[in-house]
């Protein structure tokens, strides 16, 4: 019988992009790239299946969320981090913003879902603003940016006619904003805006269009890294800078051979879909970050793989796989073949300060837990496998995190 070892995390990462100045399509083929780009060579990815930690993280942490009466979270939209390491989460589905702190203890609400003066109706998207130390809510039916201070009181509302898909603050004067656009011959198309913190547009760039016929969700399109606003459309090669005054290509991704060919961008979304599906190794991103030494990506290539490249100025090597083996976890079971155990996993939330965050679900460790127990009972009554640093504590351990009734935060700390 062969033990598998302990935790991979499955990546899924959505953003969307951005451009410069001049009316451009943003989806581009493999050959283009635009001028101002480096490129960064991602053509040698390898059909692996796991990735350990100790190639990549220094130290993985498991941080479950604190379940009160007034916590209660369903699926994470979105994360973000405030230089204390508090942790605002944002759950869309149910219209809930919570506060917790670095050890997931709950903090406070961000406002509160209903419809008082000081209440949101139905939030669309969070940012959390550095410099003013508030959280910035965009509620769609009220047509109104609400500013919560950390402890979760509201201390302004301004009304926008505007529609806002997504925000992400870039300084302490200015909001950047991507939302859905409609055009005469491409009805689903996005725009991005510099907005100021009374709602006015400030900087309007050119739409960009999507796809013939879809409509992608607008959702988690930015990344930060060293005071840099990146944007990144799914299925394009190229991130973008976005500054106050202009949208600066910056980086192309290189897929060598394994593109998107150009004239699959004509075609309507259920034909792209079956060629995608018919191609196995035609790859794209669909979500990107810039860490200090390495680039995180999330490749998809008939399956979604966590990507880490060393940057080495962009000659480094790249970690692929669509497990995560948590072999920093001090527990040690290998059977005669070298067998690991996986547990599968997570969403990926955000990269911040050299930090992945990533989303767990509860059970998942509650199947792990069981796994364990079998692995120590069998490693006890059968002299021919090895086992180190499983006992009771442990098991208990991953056996109180299964109990969690929110989700478990992953924090897993780049080399």
């Amino acid at each position: 019988m062969k033990f598998l070892y302990i935790s991979s995390f499955c990546l899924l990462f959505y953003v969307m992009a951005s451009c410069s100045n001049k009316q451009v399509t943003f989806y581009h083929s493999e050959d283009e790239i635009l001028e101002g780009c480096t490129v960064i060579n991602i053509s040698d990815i390898k059909d692996s299946s796991v990735i350990a930690c100790s190639d990549i993280f220094s130290e993985v942490e498991y941080i479950p969320l604190e379940d009160t009466f007034n916590s209660t979270v369903g699926m994470i939209e979105k994360l973000a981090v405030t230089p204390d390491g508090d942790m605002i989460v944002f759950d869309r589905r149910n219209g809930i913003i919570v506060r917790y702190n670095r050890d997931g203890h709950y903090m406070n609400k961000i406002g509160e879902r209903g419809h008082q003066k000081n209440e949101y109706v139905r939030p669309i998207d969070i940012a959390y603003d550095p410099y003013n130390k508030q959280v910035i809510v965009w509620d769609n039916v009220r047509k109104a940016l609400l500013y919560y201070d950390i402890k979760g009181n509201l201390v302004n509302k301004k009304e926008s006619e505007q529609w806002h898909g997504t925000l992400e603050v870039l300084d302490s004067n200015s909001i950047a904003v991507c939302k859905s656009y409609e055009i005469k011959d491409r009805p689903y198309s996005f725009k991005y805006f510099i907005m100021d913190r009374n709602g006015k547009i400030k900087k309007e760039f050119d739409e960009y269009n999507t796809i013939t016929e879809f409509q992608r969700s607008s959702n988690r399109i930015f990344s930060k890294c060293d005071g840099k606003l990146l944007c990144h459309t799914e299925y394009s090669s190229n991130i973008f800078e976005l500054r106050n005054d202009s949208l600066v290509p910056r980086y192309h991704l290189s897929f060598g051979k394994n593109g998107i060919p150009e004239d699959w961008f004509g075609y309507n979304e259920d034909k792209f879909r079956k060629m995608l599906h018919r191609n196995k190794n035609t790859t794209y991103c669909t979500r990107f970050f810039e860490a200090k030494r390495c680039f995180v990506t999330t490749i998809c290539r008939d399956f979604l793989y966590l990507c880490i490249k060393d940057k080495e100025e962009y000659g480094g090597k790249v970690h692929a796989g669509y497990n995560l083996r948590n072999d920093l976890c001090g527990i040690k079971v290998i059977d005669e073949a070298g067998g690991i155990m996986n547990m599968p996993t997570v969403l990926p939330l955000t990269v911040d300060n050299g930090i992945c965050y990533f989303e767990v679900e509860p059970s998942l460790f509650a199947t792990f837990t069981a796994n364990l127990k079998n692995i120590k009972k069998q490693l006890e009554s059968n002299r021919q496998y090895k086992g180190e640093g499983i006992d009771d504590k442990d098991i208990r351990k991953f056996e109180l995190l299964s109990e969690n009734n929110n989700p478990i935060i992953v924090k897993c700390t780049l080399k």
